[in-house]
């Protein structure tokens, strides 16, 4: 299963089957802009934040990082995360909602968003 990140811009409550996980800098308005676009996201892992290229062995040391244009540093974003096959990203969990703020360069770090749940191992 490939787990999909998919920015979402304007969200009042979270779907059915959502678990909701706040960044440490996490915000509780999602902020609306038009000219507001994801760039990249990726995942990273280690204390140096490195690129994930293929697996991981360990879901716990797993980071998310969304670059943006368009948006103000501090605006908050929101992702959701959940797999391109429509099953469940975790046990329990359809879809992971990730909040958070931009830095200065339009970037948010999502820390282990992964960690407490309880993962399918395929």
């Amino acid at each position: 299963m490939v787990l999909a990140a998919l920015l979402l811009v304007a969200c009042s409550s979270l779907p059915r089957g959502a678990q909701a996980i706040q960044d440490a800098a996490a915000c509780d308005v999602v902020t609306v802009r038009p000219q507001g676009k994801v760039k990249k996201l990726y995942w990273v892992t280690g204390p140096d934040n490195r690129r994930v290229r293929g697996g991981v062995d360990h879901q716990v040391d797993l980071n998310l990082v969304i670059r943006t244009a368009g948006y103000e540093p501090g605006d908050c974003i929101e992702a959701s995360i959940r797999s391109d096959t429509g099953e469940d990203v975790a046990v329990g969990v359809h879809t992971l909602v990730l909040r958070g703020r931009l830095d200065a360069n339009g970037a948010a770090l999502f820390r282990q968003p992964l960690k407490d749940l309880t993962l399918y191992h395929y």
